[in-house]
């Protein structure tokens, strides 16, 4: 390849001067193709244990799929036919991938928040096994106040089917 500038403006390759950015991006190449489908094989996965009925009615599983398939697809693509409308594409690209990223902070964040859930639902009942036993044996309960009363309201909501969970 020549030294300097195509004619259409771009870089051209300089075999000498840049091998090493040349090798570096067949690597990265690599390892974005090996994420993506380590990605790709774990919404399988998914699809295969939900059927894949199921797996297609939550919105959020689908947009992955569609994510995930469309930048292995787009990546090939840039990488062994560089077109420029392809080129323009890159954002949408980037953008989904940032979303798969965001959608695994909410899956941490909806993990961390059901362990805490079920801890506090372990102290409700034991709070409501004191409670009784103070009531049979004669002795006051100490009253509740409204803000106590909201948060077991709040927490028996959840347990009774009021928190729908969508990952």
């Amino acid at each position: 390849c020549q030294v300097g500038y195509e004619e259409s403006g771009e870089p051209a390759c300089d075999g000498h001067k840049w091998s090493n950015v040349h090798l570096a991006e067949e690597v990265l190449f690599a390892c974005t193709i090996t994420i993506l489908t380590i990605f790709l094989a774990e919404i399988c996965v998914e699809m295969w244990a939900l059927t894949p009925c199921i797996f297609f009615k939550q919105i959020f599983y689908a947009l992955d799929f569609v994510i995930v398939t469309v930048s292995i697809a787009l990546e090939l693509t840039f990488h062994f036919a560089h077109k420029d409308l392809l080129e323009e594409l890159a954002g949408l690209l980037v953008f989904g991938r940032l979303w798969r990223f965001v959608r695994i902070g909410h899956g941490i964040i909806e993990v961390t928040s059901e362990f805490t859930h079920q801890q506090y639902e372990e102290l409700m009942e034991y709070a409501n096994e004191c409670a009784e036993e103070l009531e049979a044996n004669h002795l006051m309960v100490p009253e509740t106040t409204k803000r106590v009363k909201k948060m077991i309201s709040d927490l028996n909501d959840t347990s009774h089917g009021g928190h729908s969970r969508q990952s």
